[in-house]
């Protein structure tokens, strides 16, 4: 959790611009109406509004009513999972930043702020938490599913690109994090859902056809195609080739 609140105010309210570095907020209108602001579009609210922002935002709230309030969350994500999940959701975020949800669990964590005992910041945090899930199930509604689908297919076929591309230059899967943008994690969870396979079978997979293309090409020794293979030594290319093809490499002496 980053911050939480609630704001009653009047017709002059403004919120200057501010920006949210690692943290997602939900703005909801309780009352009256504002315009939000988020980088260079504006948003119109009205009561029972919430608004979405992620990060890297630039955001400010102006009332548009004489009787206005609003109240407002933010936060972040520590596991993992939920870290990547609402990574493949901020596209769809940045479609739609105004959704409807069931707001009760935002109610009772504000309303923890009065009490404030040492059980108050776990039960915010499990509203909150359980807030992030219900802006997950949004986005992943049927509106959303065949286009994540999709782009869950595309991932899939530029990893298998990517590997078939740079067989003989990738020395580690975790390069695939700088490449695409996203956890290894998630690329690998994404490709293994949607093939039945992993990453990584698919890459020793192109590995191994490729030692066997060099070897039967009879250019070049073990020990220069396990070193254009990225292998740490012969030996380990060696076990390697065994355990995949069932016989040792052996170049040709005619």
């Amino acid at each position: 959790m980053h911050q939480i609140g609630h704001i009653d105010t009047n017709d002059s309210f403004y919120c200057e611009p501010h920006i949210h570095l690692n943290w997602y907020e939900i703005t909801y209108v309780d009352k009256g109406s504002c315009v939000v602001q988020t980088d260079n579009e504006q948003f119109l609210m009205k009561s029972g509004d919430m608004h979405i922002s992620i990060p890297g935002d630039i955001h400010s709230i102006k009332s548009n009513s004489p009787s206005f309030s609003y109240s407002y969350a933010s936060f972040h994500f520590n596991d993992e999972n939920d870290i990547n999940s609402f990574l493949a959701l901020i596209p769809f975020i940045r479609k739609n930043r105004i959704i409807h949800i069931q707001t009760e669990s935002l109610k009772r964590a504000i309303e923890e702020l009065d009490v404030l005992d040492d059980e108050s910041f776990i039960l915010i945090a499990y509203r909150l938490f359980e807030i992030s899930q219900l802006i997950k199930r949004h986005y992943l509604s049927e509106n959303y599913s065949k286009v994540a689908y999709s782009r869950q297919k595309d991932i899939c076929m530029r990893i298998e690109n990517y590997i078939h591309d740079n067989i003989y230059r990738i020395s580690s899967l975790q390069e695939l994090e700088n490449e695409f943008g996203y956890r290894y994690s998630y690329l690998s969870d994404v490709y293994s859902k949607q093939t039945g396979k992993t990453i990584f079978e698919l890459f020793k997979t192109r590995r191994m056809e490729s030692a066997k293309l060099l070897i039967k090409e009879n250019k070049l020794s073990i020990k220069a195609i396990s070193k254009k293979l990225n292998y740490s030594s012969v030996q380990s290319f060696s076990r390697a080739y065994k355990h995949y093809w069932g016989h040792s490499p052996i170049i040709s002496s005619y």
